[in-house]
């Protein structure tokens, strides 16, 4: 459900390609997997770059498994994915990047159906991954953030843009959460912290998560040109081993991504949301 918007924030909501596009030397995307940036964002992406911005998407969980838990057996099993699926999914994001001329920088952290855990195990099911409890994965949390700080000289960002949390995947809630962290703990850039609409979550999710998710938050609309627009569907394609999990029945991700665009409070066709608030930072940073 779309909040009902008063005309400052509508006018508000006009500046921002302005915001995160040319004027904008540098915006990096945090992205939990190798999809969730382009998927998310993409035409905002287009948009900038096209205006000679400079965008660096650096995804968290990029790490090449060894061996695989029972979650992880199961999603490949059901998919029929090779042993060496996440080094395809790298290629993948490179060639989905260079389509909407990003940069892009991979973690080596695993994604969540690849982990092992101490003490109470590996998780057992998707189901699992989707409800996971934040305060078993505090270090988890920290090490990412350590990673973001590792990463500053690169991070040296006007804007940095990092999912909501929309669904509950844990690593997208890790992801929030790090940097969040990051950004508060920073002194010497002032860096401006974005929350983009996970999708294609946002476009499947049902309750009051935009009320619960953005508390404190104002929403920026970014509208995206019907060039934009085809560039960014033309980088999804890239993610061809995601698509026929994501979209292997209903809508074509096409569709999808369209349907989303026009639920949104604006008069163009093609657009993408962001949500803004100001990061407390520490005393001592």
């Amino acid at each position: 459900m779309a909040p009902n918007l008063s005309k400052r924030e509508d006018d508000e909501n006009k500046v921002l390609p302005k915001i995160i596009s040319g004027e904008a030397p540098l915006v990096v995307v945090l992205s939990p997997h190798l999809d969730d940036a382009v998927f998310s964002l993409g035409g905002a992406i287009a948009s900038c770059t096209r205006q000679a911005g400079k965008v660096t998407i650096l995804t968290i969980f990029a790490g090449i498994p060894t061996r695989l838990p029972q979650v992880g057996r199961h999603f490949h099993d059901k998919y029929n994915l090779p042993p060496n699926i996440v080094t395809l999914r790298r290629c993948e994001d490179v060639r989905a990047a260079s389509v909407v001329g990003a940069q892009t920088v991979h973690l080596n952290h695993l994604d969540a159906i690849y982990r092992h855990r101490d003490g109470d195990g590996s998780f057992l099911s998707m189901r699992d991954v989707l409800s996971a409890d934040m305060n078993m994965e505090a270090d988890l949390v920290s090490d990412v953030m350590q990673a973001l700080t590792n990463c500053a000289a690169m991070l040296h960002a006007d804007i940095v843009c990092v999912p909501l949390g929309i669904g509950g995947h844990i690593d997208h809630l890790i992801t929030r959460e790090a940097a969040e962290r990051w950004v508060a703990s920073k002194s010497t850039h002032h860096t401006v912290l974005q929350f983009y609409e996970d999708f294609p979550y946002v476009a499947r999710a049902t309750g009051d998560w935009l009320y619960d998710m953005t508390s404190g938050a104002r929403p920026l609309l970014i509208e995206a040109s019907e060039q934009d627009w085809k560039i960014k569907l033309q980088a999804v394609a890239c993610f061809s081993s995601q698509i026929s999990i994501m979209w292997s029945g209903g809508l074509s991700y096409e569709a999808e991504m369209l349907a989303y665009a026009r639920r949104l409070p604006t008069e163009v066709q093609f657009a993408e949301r962001v949500w803004q608030r100001e990061i407390e930072r520490d005393q001592e940073a």
